[in-house]
């Protein structure tokens, strides 16, 4: 999670990054970007808006890594509100 919540300002949305296992094609990251945020906003009744960083420009990933993680696995692979959403 990163962006304007953690700032300690005002904020519009939750801005949360991901990071995809498998490079895969920018249109399909964007897709699932999309379905997850439609559910993490669904979950936390605050629009959320989802980044996908492996297709992200340079500054977005510094943003992003400058945030606060909220899922590590040991595989380095995400697995929060992935079922269904691919």
């Amino acid at each position: 999670m990163f962006g304007s919540l953690l700032e300690g300002g005002p904020f519009r949305d939750i801005d949360v990054a991901i990071w995809l296992a498998e490079e895969g094609d920018p249109v399909d990251a964007a897709l699932y970007a999309e379905k997850l945020a439609a559910r993490l906003t669904k979950a936390v009744g605050i629009p959320v808006d989802v980044a996908v960083i492996n297709f992200g420009p340079g500054w977005l990933k510094h943003r992003a890594l400058r945030g606060k993680p909220l899922v590590v696995t040991p595989s380095s692979r995400p697995t929060l509100l992935t079922s269904g959403l691919a």
